[in-house]
């Protein structure tokens, strides 16, 4: 008499638990979590900084016509301003914020609220800084995919992207 028996056996059981464990590292390898989420961070401070530089440039632009300065509204030069620690008052965009602009006196720097960084901590934030002629924008970025350019930025820290028209102001 045969026995016959159906289902599987511990070794065959054993063999598709460590394939499985296999496929599943390499994944997490090949699409590291953490990485895509430290690319989209940084993806979203480049757009950010791009879109201010502009602003700024415009502002400057418009207030060297007006005869006014506009880098370091109404606060002593040189002046800074930092996106952390957070508060409602440091996105405003009329020169109180943590940029020193005037956005609101600037009819083509449309700024309706100056932006923060993602993660916006002590080692992730915006810096601005300003002799009121030239100005300069810090931050971190945290991916690899990114980490070139702030050693490429023409900037004088090679752990920070530094933009802005003088990237020598902070050393």
């Amino acid at each position: 008499m045969k026995r016959c028996c159906k289902g599987f056996t511990l070794i065959e059981l054993l063999i598709v638990i460590a394939i499985i464990a296999i496929i599943s590292a390499i994944a997490i390898v090949v699409f590291n979590p953490v990485e895509i989420q430290r690319k989209a961070r940084d993806a979203v401070r480049l757009i950010d900084l791009s879109t201010l530089s502009q602003a700024i440039n415009i502002a400057s632009q418009d207030a060297m016509i007006s005869g006014l300065s506009n880098l370091c509204y109404q606060t002593q030069v040189p002046c800074q301003g930092s996106s952390f620690p957070f508060n409602t008052d440091i996105l405003k965009n009329d020169g109180s914020g943590w940029v020193k602009v005037n956005f609101i006196l600037r009819k083509g720097a449309k700024v309706s609220f100056l932006p923060s960084d993602p993660l916006n901590n002590q080692d992730n934030n915006f810096s601005f800084f300003s002799n009121g002629e030239d100005w300069e924008i810090n931050t971190h970025l945290e991916s690899d995919k990114f980490k070139y350019l702030m050693i490429n930025d023409g900037g004088d820290n090679p752990y920070l992207y530094e933009i802005g028209t003088d990237l020598n102001l902070v050393h």
